[in-house]
């Protein structure tokens, strides 16, 4: 039998057990066996991101997120590997005289996807390099574990 719990602040006896129902009460649905079979893939962590500006310098106008879309869809087509990125909105800001809408593109280590960091971290390389030319950046930011790399026009 189990020793009830005493609070040492108040020497109740009864805190502790009332706190343990409402947790077993809250979990209550984790107590019997899982209906669903599943299984665990593990693989090293590993992340490389890219981001860019809204705006293409060239023609001054913003490019939408559906023409980034496909452009990144044709690029990976073009590739031996697929490997999924995540697009996310973002925001530069810088003081109060310049703010730009843009996006991180980000690549990790998925585990459906057999291939290495170095590829992972080519593809987005790759990735950044076609983008800076087809939509007019000044520069991209590619960020790989702890190096910074900017790719610009020359």
């Amino acid at each position: 039998m189990k020793k009830p719990l005493v609070c040492d602040c108040c020497e109740n006896t009864g805190f502790f057990s009332r706190l343990r129902k409402r947790i077993k009460s809250c979990f209550g649905l984790f107590r019997g066996k899982s209906k669903t079979s599943y299984k665990i893939t593990l693989k090293s962590s590993y992340e490389v991101k890219l981001y860019l500006g809204q705006i293409n310098s060239v023609t001054k106008e913003a490019f939408t997120e559906a023409d980034l879309e496909n452009f990144i869809g044709k690029i990976q087509e073009k590739s031996n590997i697929v490997i999924p990125v995540r697009l996310t909105k973002t925001k530069f800001v810088s003081e109060t005289n310049y703010q730009e809408s843009g996006w991180e593109i980000a690549a990790i280590q998925f585990p459906k996807v057999d291939c290495t960091d170095e590829q992972i971290y080519d593809f987005i390389m790759e990735l950044g390099k076609e983008l800076l030319i087809y939509f007019g950046q000044k520069r991209i930011c590619v960020i790989d574990r702890d190096t910074v790399r900017m790719l610009e026009k020359a």
